[in-house]
């Protein structure tokens, strides 16, 4: 296999092991509880986890170097991971949103107890 090949796949699996081990896996096991997050989660996460899967399958086919098939695959990978950065994007859109509302909640409640 190409070193340039073989250092993409490997970016490609941290990338991918990071997301879904990490951020997924901890949103599918339910312990973030944030209102929005949980309902766009539901939403999008089979759409993100088809990705992990397809880029799985790349690494393993990558091993046997460049081929036709490689080349169409890569092809695929792109318009894949375009459309999970899309995705990711506004999962953290919501994720950050709901911060800024639980800050703001938090900071009135604190703010009222304080007056009182």
């Amino acid at each position: 296999m190409p070193m340039a090949l073989k250092e993409f796949v490997q970016i490609l699996v941290d990338y991918i092991s990071a997301a879904h081990f990490g951020l997924y896996g901890w949103i599918a096991e339910g312990t973030d509880r944030r209102r929005g997050v949980d309902a766009l989660t539901q939403q999008i996460y089979s759409k993100i986890a088809s990705t992990t899967d397809f880029a799985v399958e790349f690494n393993d086919q990558s091993a046997d170097g460049i081929s036709e098939a490689l080349t169409r695959d890569l092809s695929w990978l792109g318009e894949t991971l375009a459309v999970r950065i899309e995705h990711e994007d506004r999962l953290i859109e919501r994720l950050l949103a709901e911060e800024r509302r639980l800050a703001g909640v938090a900071s009135h409640a604190s703010s009222s107890s304080s007056t009182q």
